[in-house]
């Protein structure tokens, strides 16, 4: 399976929330404390298995006679699938054609109707755990700003170590699986 394509999402904590808690004045460190936002934030959603705000996600494989579970999670809807045809081109398909299943953890698994096994299929859906960064849960959004003063004041996002506060604020909100699916 290719890589999914993730729309650029709203981040959940604000510069001036960060630049709050950092006790910066405005305009200091700006770029420096933009891209610890966007690593904390990475983490946190590898960490909790799930995209914080809800995005467009695409993502393609070859259609097989299994099931296949979208990458990300919590799936909120899916709204186009697919069937690249090199002869024919791109074909829309209808729910008659796929079918879907969910998952524990708003996992979401598809599989295809016999005609289309086999063939290259494109499925861009939407995911995501709140529909706005204020939607996001409050612990979460902390663990996101603790990390981020973490990063500042210490070695920044190369610092293995994910500080004990931040994972006890995160931990209620992680999925995990054992596997099984594709």
């Amino acid at each position: 399976m290719s890589a999914a394509v993730i729309e650029q999402g709203e981040a959940p904590i604000s510069m001036a929330e960060a630049r709050d808690w950092l006790r910066l004045g405005p305009g200091e460190a700006d770029a420096n404390v933009a891209g610890l936002i966007r690593a904390a934030t990475n983490l946190c959603e590898l960490f909790t298995g799930q995209m914080l705000v809800v995005r467009a996600v695409s993502e393609e494989w070859i259609a097989d006679d299994g099931w296949r579970t979208l990458s990300r999670q919590p799936v909120i809807g899916v709204d186009d699938v697919i069937h690249i045809n090199g002869a024919t081109g791109p074909v829309i398909l209808s729910a008659p054609q796929w079918e879907t299943e969910g998952r524990a953890n708003g996992a979401l698994a598809m599989r295809f109707a016999p005609d289309f096994r086999g063939g290259q299929v494109q499925v861009r859906y939407r995911a995501g755990l709140a529909m706005s960064a204020g939607a996001i849960p409050e612990a979460v959004r902390h663990g996101i700003l603790r990390l981020v003063q973490h990063w500042h004041f210490g070695d920044g996002p190369g610092d293995a170590v994910l500080p004990a506060i931040v994972t006890a604020l995160w931990m209620p909100w992680r999925r995990v699986s054992l596997g099984g699916g594709k």
